[in-house]
């Protein structure tokens, strides 16, 4: 399945104009064509030309994905590259009426560098965001971690709890495989970063079932769940979830490549909708699906039939599940 999103430029009244709030986007997932060609290739410590990457998106699969989006701008990424794309990246957001934002920020913890060193780059980070944001957008920085051997969070949450105490993050989100490991053998970790006040997030019912989601509620008692798919096939589970009040982060275009939802009619936000369940519309990572928050809303609206009340609704959800200021 191929998806060519072309609503960026061409959005529908509402869509374009609604005032947006994310919660679920990778940062390792920015750089587009557009980007790289408006950076030029100072910027690459590889070449990478705009027409490559253009002609790796938008992907069709996860090993598509992988394999070339994701390993091919792992290979040139720097530290320059990330703070220029985030840089552009803030200033697209306020293009979008986007207001706020949470961003999952992966591989920059440089676990076999002294600690200064992440601290550094997180620092950055957050004087680049504000520069470019300008008093405009509201950004949460969180750490986006992958599922993994134990050994690996134990050293991973060290990081992020020195990251913590300096200021610079406000939550941790536990994303990627997610047969990798059980939320369960982590469970101390997120609570010692609970302890500190930070939020929790957890992928979880993306790739596998509604188990998967039981377990990441039981064990990790996240604020949000990424995704949450499968807890939509198991009626009380939905009903723990409003019950326990977690908010759920959905991503349309990323669901229709990666997942069975292709058709945004038999997407959980449907039900989620219906029920009045706490939810937010997100990107998940733009540049290999080709989307942004203006196209993700331009689909609720043509598919769904959304309008300013649904727009506005939304937007008040996902300001209340936002983690900055924590």
């Amino acid at each position: 399945m191929t998806l060519k999103i072309s609503w960026m430029s061409n959005t529908p009244t509402f869509a374009a104009q609604a005032a947006k709030a994310e919660l679920h986007c990778h940062t390792d997932a920015l750089l587009d064509a557009t980007m790289l060609r408006e950076l030029g290739p100072a910027a690459l410590r590889a070449e990478l030309s705009p027409d490559e990457l253009e002609g790796m998106c938008p992907a069709t699969s996860w090993d598509h994905w992988i394999t070339n989006y994701g390993t091919r701008v792992d290979a040139v990424m720097t530290r320059q590259l990330f703070l220029a794309t985030l840089d552009r990246h803030i200033r697209r957001l306020r293009t979008q009426n986007v207001v706020y934002t949470d961003l999952f920020v992966s591989g920059w913890l440089l676990l076999r560098e002294p600690e200064e060193k992440s601290i550094a780059v997180f620092r950055a980070a957050r004087e680049t965001i504000e520069a470019a944001g300008e008093g405009k957008i509201r950004v949460g920085l969180m750490v986006g971690l992958g599922r993994g051997p134990r050994e690996r969070a134990e050293k991973q949450f060290a990081r992020v709890m020195a990251l913590r105490r300096e200021g610079l993050i406000c939550g941790v989100a536990i994303a990627a495989d997610e047969s990798a490991c059980t939320i369960e053998s982590i469970h101390d970790l997120l609570d010692k970063a609970r302890e500190t006040r930070m939020g929790i997030e957890i992928h979880a019912g993306e790739q596998l079932g509604p188990e998967c989601v039981r377990e990441a509620i039981e064990w990790g008692r996240p604020d949000r769940l990424g995704h949450g798919l499968a807890a939509f096939t198991d009626e009380t589970l939905v009903e723990e979830i409003i019950r326990l009040g977690i908010h759920v982060e959905f991503c349309p275009t990323s669901n229709a490549i990666l997942t069975p939802y292709k058709d945004l009619r038999n997407h959980p936000l449907v039900r989620a909708r219906e029920l009045g369940l706490s939810y937010s519309i997100n990107t998940d990572d733009p540049a290999p699906f080709t989307c942004s928050m203006n196209s993700e809303f331009a689909r609720l609206e043509w598919e769904l039939g959304f309008g300013p009340a649904d727009f506005d609704r939304i937007l008040r959800q996902s300001l209340a599940a936002g983690f900055a200021g924590r």
